[in-house]
């Protein structure tokens, strides 16, 4: 008998657009090159991970709406194979159209980043003068 997690997460890009000081991924824009899987690769690893006995899929990354082919297709998949799924992320670039079609995969959470409520400790959290999520949730 296979001893497998019951709950996966996969971080399918190290790219983000915000640099927040709370974050594992705080320094990524001190790095030369990203250390991302190809398209390719990425949805090869996914798929082995959703054809695996495992209950639960978490996106996550960076941000993972800045590959948002890897990401529908991934969603998709995973909830063709009855996969709870879920994705961490921090909406910003997040479209009515991307938005609909998850809903429309059965994706089943999002996890949000918002560090503050606040708009000059929202700005200080992420370094700089970024939006704020009543900017893009309208």
């Amino acid at each position: 008998m296979y001893r497998l997690p019951t709950d996966v997460q996969l971080e399918i890009t190290d790219k983000c657009n915000l640099r927040c000081r709370h974050c594992y991924h705080f320094d990524t824009d001190q790095m030369p090159v990203s250390k991302d899987l190809s398209d390719e690769a990425i949805v090869a690893l996914a798929n082995k991970l959703i054809d695996a006995p495992v209950y639960s899929l978490v996106i996550t990354g960076g941000e993972p709406f800045l590959r948002p082919d890897v990401l529908l297709d991934i969603v998709r998949s995973a909830k063709e194979k009855g996969l709870f799924v879920s994705v961490n992320t921090n909406l910003i670039h997040a479209t009515p159209k991307l938005l609909s079609a998850l809903r429309q995969f059965g994706l089943n959470s999002f996890l949000v980043s918002c560090p503050s409520s606040n708009a000059e400790m929202y700005r200080h959290m992420n370094k700089g003068d970024r939006p704020l999520y009543s900017n893009i949730l309208q």
